[in-house]
C-alpha cells in the first residue's frame, strides 16, 4: 500500500515501517514484572540502561576530562550508588560498638 502512494515520504515511512516491524511488534509484548512487593503486567523498556548511559554522559561533561580512569570508575560508583549518603550520615554501614571484656 506504502509503495503506490503518491508522495516519497509516504513511501519511505512505509519502507521504514516494513524494515522495523519485529521490533515495533517486540515493543507490545507484554512481560510479567516484580517489583515494589508485586507482581504485574508491563511492557519491556530500555529505560534503566538509558538512565545509566546518562550518567556517564553526564559525569563525564561535568568533570571535563577524567585523567584517571579509576577515579572517574569511583565517581560513577559513587554517583549510582543505591543509598545516597545524606548530610553525611548513612543507615546502610551503621556503625557497631562492641563493649570490652577486659578481665583485668
Amino acid at each position: 500500500m506504502s509503495q503506490t502512494a503518491e508522495y516519497e515520504i509516504f513511501r519511505n515511512f512505509g519502507d521504514l515501517l516494513e524494515k522495523y516491524q519485529d521490533y515495533i511488534i517486540n515493543s507490545f509484548i507484554m512481560v510479567e514484572t516484580h517489583g515494589y512487593g508485586k507482581v504485574y503486567e508491563s511492557r519491556l523498556s530500555n529505560g534503566s540502561i538509558e538512565y545509566i548511559n546518562r550518567k556517564v554522559k553526564d559525569l563525564k561533561r561535568l568533570g571535563r576530562g577524567f585523567r584517571n580512569f579509576e577515579h572517574f570508575q569511583t565517581r560513577f560508583l559513587y554517583v549510582t550508588r543505591q543509598e545516597p549518603i545524606l548530610n553525611g550520615s548513612s543507615n546502610h554501614n551503621p556503625v557497631l560498638y562492641f563493649d570490652n571484656d577486659d578481665d583485668n
